[in-house]
């Protein structure tokens, strides 16, 4: 059974693409682990829920680690679902920035790009360590690297101002755009 919505222009039912679908599946996900919070935080009772314990944070999110665990293929999804600027770019940066996902900044912040914390435009981290932003999830690295393409990147349009902007803002590693293309080089091929 799938889904189908309404076009306006054909006036007819128009079956969703498998893309929309599964961006509509995260959406609900993520919805549904709002209204859990949501819940307990307005149930609260001295710790409990109807008798019963409620979770604190820090299992809240293990158990949202566990049901949503890294992998580069769902990182990938995600960079085009969120609609992120020259995703294979941005993955390659992801790739190099985690030593190919296998960095203590990664590992202990779940930081996929090497972000400090940000202090001038919105951001989802909470918190640093390592020198680096902390982040509760490593979707929550991915969106904050979407408000940070928001904010500074919104004028450039090519791949060559892109890599431009890197070089002159983004990177403390001279060869660093460099070394990005080889990367992103090899993943497409």
């Amino acid at each position: 059974m799938g889904l189908y919505r309404f076009n306006k222009n054909t006036l007819k039912h128009e079956p969703v693409n498998t893309a929309e679908m599964w961006a509509l599946g995260v959406l609900l996900a993520l919805v549904m682990i709002a209204i859990v919070m949501v819940s307990c935080a307005f149930s609260w009772e001295n710790g409990k829920i109807h008798g019963k314990s409620c979770v604190n944070d820090s299992e809240l999110r293990l158990i949202i680690e566990k049901h949503d665990e890294f992998s580069p293929e769902k990182l990938q999804r995600y960079l085009i679902d969120l609609n992120i600027k020259f995703p294979h770019i941005v993955y390659a940066q992801a790739c190099l920035e985690t030593g190919n996902f296998s960095s203590e900044v990664f590992k202990n912040n779940r930081n996929l790009f090497g972000m400090k914390e940000a202090k001038k435009r919105a951001t989802t981290n909470c918190g640093t360590d390592l020198g680096h932003a902390v982040y509760f999830t490593w979707r929550e690295s991915v969106l904050d690297y979407a408000l940070y393409q928001t904010a500074f990147l919104s004028q450039i349009s090519t791949e060559e101002e892109y890599y431009n902007y890197l070089s002159q803002f983004y990177a403390e590693d001279p060869s660093y755009v460099s070394k990005v293309k080889t990367i992103a080089q090899k993943a497409d091929a």
